[in-house]
C-alpha cells in the first residue's frame, strides 16, 4: 500500500514564481502581500542574472482559505516593464515539472 502523501496533512501548499527587472522592494512587496493574506512562506530561492531577478516561494494557504483570490491578488502585482507573477497549486507545479 503506498504512503500517504506528507501534504495531505498540512494547507494548501502553493507556489509562487517572480520574475523581473530587479530592484529594491520587490521581496518586500512579495512577502508583505503574503503576510497581508495570512499565507505562511515554507521555502524561498532567488537569484539575480544579468539585472532580472528569479523567485520561486513555497507558501502555505492557512487553513479553509480560499486559492483563488491569493492568484488574483498576487497575479496582477508587478506590471509589463516590472515584473510577473505566477501562482499554482503545489502538486500542478510537480505535475508540470516531473521528468
Amino acid at each position: 500500500m503506498p504512503e500517504p502523501d506528507p501534504d495531505d496533512t498540512a494547507g494548501p501548499s502553493v507556489i509562487v514564481t517572480a520574475v523581473g527587472k530587479n530592484r529594491a522592494g520587490v521581496l518586500a512587496e512579495l512577502t508583505g502581500a503574503l503576510a497581508q493574506a495570512g499565507v505562511s512562506v515554507h521555502d524561498i530561492s532567488q537569484r539575480v542574472v544579468e539585472g532580472y531577478f528569479h523567485l520561486i516561494l513555497v507558501v502555505e494557504l492557512e487553513p479553509g482559505a480560499s486559492f483563488g483570490p491569493l492568484k488574483q491578488r498576487l497575479e496582477c502585482m508587478g506590471g509589463p516593464d516590472d515584473y510577473a507573477v505566477r501562482v499554482m497549486h503545489q502538486r500542478v507545479f510537480r505535475f508540470m515539472h516531473r521528468v
